[in-house]
């Protein structure tokens, strides 16, 4: 039987989205069944055996389609292992104390299921559609800046090391066998 892998991201302006579809590319590159979708999009997780799930943070909390996420598949979640990855501005400047504060940001998800592994990411901040004048003001009164501050080599090697750790935690679930019966018996 082989692995299939669901990458699902909560995004409000593209970035997560980048990011979980590079995360879905490497798994797939190694040999893993990925599919990567918005949270929005996921009816359930019956053909899955694991989950990544990806969040952009807005004012120090996952954005909250990813806590409905979780809550609406909450029993789903329970039987599959899983892995969070998050993207955050605080993370422009990648210390020490800002990590522990990111990993902060994902308490709310651990709560409901704690992972085989967690990424914090920096993200990227892109005005360019935002109305002229609204940018104006964003960029002047207040401190926000625009760039991106995705590290791309970080992202892919946490994406090959986490793929590896959802396989083999997968693997040794006590509960696969019995899915494996369940799903041949349905076919």
């Amino acid at each position: 039987m082989s692995h299939k892998t669901l990458v699902a991201y909560a995004s409000r302006a593209g970035s997560t989205a980048e990011v979980a579809h590079t995360v879905g590319d490497v798994l797939r590159q190694a040999g893993i069944d990925a599919d990567v979708r918005s949270v929005d999009d996921v009816p359930d997780l019956a053909d899955y055996d694991s989950l990544i799930l990806g969040s952009a943070i807005w004012a120090g909390k996952p954005i909250p389609e990813t806590l409905q996420f979780m809550t609406r598949h909450r029993d789903e979640i329970a039987r599959i292992p899983v892995a969070y990855f998050v993207l955050c501005e605080i993370l422009r400047n990648f210390t020490p104390s800002n990590r522990q504060i990111a990993l902060g940001y994902v308490a709310p998800l651990r709560q409901i299921k704690e992972p085989v592994s967690i990424a914090t990411f920096a993200g990227r901040r892109d005005l360019s559609t935002t109305h002229p004048i609204v940018r104006w003001l964003l960029l002047h009164l207040l401190p926000i800046a625009e760039g991106d501050w995705r590290d791309w080599d970080r992202i892919r090697d946490w994406a090959e090391a986490v793929g590896e750790k959802l396989v083999l935690a997968d693997t040794a679930a006590p509960d696969r066998e019995e899915r494996e019966v369940v799903e041949a018996l349905a076919s």
